[in-house]
């Protein structure tokens, strides 16, 4: 048997796999890496399929055989650091993209995985640090400076969140993201003018962003005019259509009811967020 044979039993297993035949896919994809132990594609359809089929050990040991195998690729190292983080085994996806960065060098998604990794283990100055290394790669990675800005507000540096922000603004204008970034900042800052102005530049991009929706009606809500106050519960309300199940648009949408004296709408939604959304903030008030 050669080439050709494996070739052969890999695409006829590939397409088993993508059809969502997974048991019947595994027994050719095994044929294929018996035929061709060392071929960094086959290891990785196997792996995939004995993930789908919930065979999580034997995943890691197929996909960390291609981190042997061709330690150069990138997807060997960042597929096997993806299992490991869908584990929880937060430190061991972090040693293993650690270990692709040695054997690789700077390389760009790896280095975005680590900051997420980082982030899951509550180290956000490390988290910043992947992303400043991944920048100076990729300058130009829009998302990139988006989750530095993220991570750049959690770690309390301002100025460089408000940097990071203005740079995807640079690189792409139409983007949401950026505007949410700095309407939070200023809102963190009580800076209520410029978070409002900053969130709307944000809904003129993306008119249907929940994220943007809740924050800007929330914002408006605290205000002193009761105008705004209405607006606001009218924008939450909108968030609310988008996501109907996410417990923080509820809570902000009672604060609404709350403040517009509507205190019966405000209990009647409260209630029902407490049914289903036991440990939700809006539950405990």
């Amino acid at each position: 048997l050669g080439q050709r044979d494996y070739l052969c039993v890999y695409n006829y297993g590939r397409a088993l796999a993508a059809s969502g035949d997974p048991k019947q896919a595994i027994t050719y994809l095994l044929q294929a890496t018996d035929l061709e132990p060392e071929n960094p594609s086959g290891l990785m359809a196997l792996g995939l399929t004995q993930r789908l089929l919930g065979q999580e050990d034997e995943a890691l040991d197929t996909i960390e055989a291609i981190t042997e195998v061709a330690p150069k690729d990138p997807d060997g190292w960042a597929t096997l650091s993806d299992l490991l983080f869908g584990r929880k085994e937060y430190a061991e996806a972090r040693d293993v993209l650690e270990r692709g960065l040695e054997a690789i060098g700077e390389h760009p998604a790896l280095l975005g995985k680590a900051g997420a990794v980082a982030i899951a283990l509550n180290d956000v100055a490390s988290a910043m640090a992947y992303q400043e290394r991944q920048l100076k790669v990729a300058p130009r990675y829009e998302d990139g400076w988006v989750a530095l800005s993220t991570f750049a507000i959690l770690a309390g540096r301002e100025d460089r969140a408000e940097e990071a922000a203005r740079m995807v603004m640079q690189l792409n204008d139409q983007r949401w993201e950026p505007y949410q970034l700095l309407g939070d900042l200023y809102d963190g800052r009580h800076e209520e003018a410029k978070a409002e102005e900053a969130y709307r530049a944000g809904l003129a991009r993306a008119p249907t962003q929940w994220k943007l929706l809740m924050n800007l009606g929330a914002a408006l809500v605290q205000t002193t005019s009761p105008a705004k106050h209405a607006e606001g519960k009218q924008l939450l309300l909108e968030a609310r259509k988008v996501a109907p199940n996410e417990p923080k648009v509820l809570y902000n949408l009672a604060l609404a009811h709350v403040r517009l004296g509507e205190r019966a709408e405000a209990m009647e939604l409260a209630k029902a967020v407490q049914a289903k959304f036991p440990q939700a903030p809006i539950a405990a008030e």
